[in-house]
């Protein structure tokens, strides 16, 4: 997984944030706009379709008409008239209020109208928000004068102004839904595009592993969740190239094994078969000649008994049904007991075993019984291939660390070193022409197995001859 990968959650939350937000924001300025625009308008409409009230010019022309002066009184009369012609009046004289029948508004409430004021000495009257304004300035007394027509105060929206009001909601939710639909599109189409740039590479290499090719390696950097999915199917798409290529190997091992077992089996048939036959045609006429062709057919049958033993142990092996019994054994000892029981075996002086190494006590845990077997078949093997006569195979035993080294070896020609890597491999023989020499291919295969079963390893080198390297745990004395 590569650093600074982000979450596909992360991707997806900020992506709908991103568009609620932009579509609210593109709405609420939208909006705002259609506001000012609609007030606007409305406003030119109603100055458009309106009319003054008798009453606001007879206001506006009595301003222009007043004999001005900063007496209470005086402008307490000019305030009734102004009433009298259906405004309601707040006068006020250099910023002090001097005269309001405004019941429902605060003086304060006069300062935004200020902007309306001129000081021409000249009434000035204005429509705003659908009402009546009558400005007016004197400039020797500082008198100030705002009316308001008590008719367009009054006034309610009209049902025109209702309907338009209620379309423009209308076609606000309208635009509002169809920016929501657009950015949505967008940032849909956006995150579809992202979260399937992974999926097409795992479909891709799906299809190509349907066909056979199994050597598309999925790249993807992104989202920690699909990275985890594709290097897992780059995972899982190794091992099954891998379990191809060992099932292949192993098919191929299984036909060469066929093929070998028929011909192992068929040489010592035939030549059973042919001394019987010879004992029938009285070919062999003496008891010597006839003992010596039983003894011939005898040596056969043993030859495919152990053939079928050895095959017998190897599905043993393979189908776990090859319990081990472990006990402390002490390998001086042990040793000393093989090579004289080797020894013993030898009617001539084709071999030799020798035992070198210290006589210190070194034990380890293993089956006594199997050990027994891993040994017969790196002797037979070296009696086999070793190609040498005399036959000189050495034993030696020495600590290293917590284990023990046990080394066996012969004084033969040893394996090429480009085959050595292979002969504990099932069915292998460096010598693949076998009519030169009797094996199975099985005897260190399952020395490999028997020692990895019992916590041990071994491997294989030349060393003036082949060489058996095992290693064992080393054991409390019993």
């Amino acid at each position: 997984m590569k650093n600074g990968s982000k979450s596909i959650r992360h991707y997806i939350f900020f992506s709908n944030a991103f568009m609620v937000v932009l579509t609210l924001g593109i709405f609420l300025v939208v909006y705002a706009i259609s506001i000012k625009v609609y007030g606007y308008l409305e406003r030119s409409r109603v100055v458009s379709e309106s009319e003054l009230s008798p009453g606001s010019v007879m206001a506006g022309e009595a301003l222009e008409n007043w004999d001005w002066s900063a007496d209470e009184a005086d402008l307490s009369h000019l305030g009734e008239e102004l009433y009298g012609n259906g405004c309601c009046t707040a006068v006020f004289v250099n910023g002090e209020p001097m005269f309001s029948n405004m019941e429902d508004m605060e003086s304060g409430d006069l300062e935004e109208y200020e902007y309306f004021l001129r000081t021409d000495s000249q009434s000035h009257i204005y429509m705003i928000d659908r009402m009546t304004l009558i400005t007016f300035c004197d400039a020797d007394t500082g008198a100030v004068v705002y009316a308001i027509d008590r008719e367009t105060l009054e006034e309610r929206p009209t049902a025109q102004t209702i309907s338009l009001f209620i379309l423009f909601c209308l076609a606000s939710v309208a635009f509002f839904v169809l920016i929501l639909c657009g950015v949505s599109f967008f940032f849909a189409n956006r995150l579809t595009s992202h979260i399937m740039k992974p999926i097409r590479l795992l479909i891709r290499a799906s299809e190509n592993m349907k066909k056979g090719d199994y050597s598309d390696h999925i790249d993807y950097e992104g989202e920690w969740e699909f990275e985890h999915v594709c290097d897992s199917f780059n995972g899982m798409q190794k091992n099954i190239c891998e379990n191809e290529e060992r099932k292949n190997a192993y098919e191929k091992t299984r036909i060469d094994m066929v093929a070998g077992i028929s011909h192992d089996l068929r040489t010592p048939l035939t030549a059973i078969r042919g001394t019987i036959k010879g004992l029938q045609d009285g070919v062999a006429k003496t008891p010597q000649m006839q003992q010596k062709f039983l003894e011939t057919a005898y040596r056969r049958t043993l030859e495919m008994d152990h053939l079928l033993e050895q095959l017998f142990y190897l599905s043993k092996m393979e189908t776990g049904n090859m319990p081990l019994q472990p006990e402390v054994v002490e390998w001086n000892h042990f040793l000393a007991y093989y090579r004289e029981k080797q020894q013993n075996v030898v009617t001539d002086n084709t071999v030799t075993y020798d035992l070198f190494g210290k006589k210190e006590r070194i034990c380890s845990k293993v089956d006594q019984r199997e050990i027994e077997r891993v040994f017969d078949n790196i002797v037979e093997n070296s009696r086999k291939y070793a190609g040498v006569e005399p036959l000189m195979i050495t034993f030696r035993l020495k600590r290293e660390g917590d284990r023990a080294v046990i080394l066996v070896a012969d004084n033969g020609h040893g394996v090429p070193e480009e085959k050595i890597g292979y002969i504990f491999d099932e069915f292998y023989r460096a010598d693949e022409s076998r009519n030169q020499t009797e094996g199975n291919g099985l005897g260190l295969h399952i020395v490999k197995y028997l020692v990895e079963a019992m916590g041990g390893t071994v491997e294989a080198r030349n060393q003036g001859g082949l060489q058996m390297k095992m290693t064992f745990p080393i054991a409390e004395e019993a």
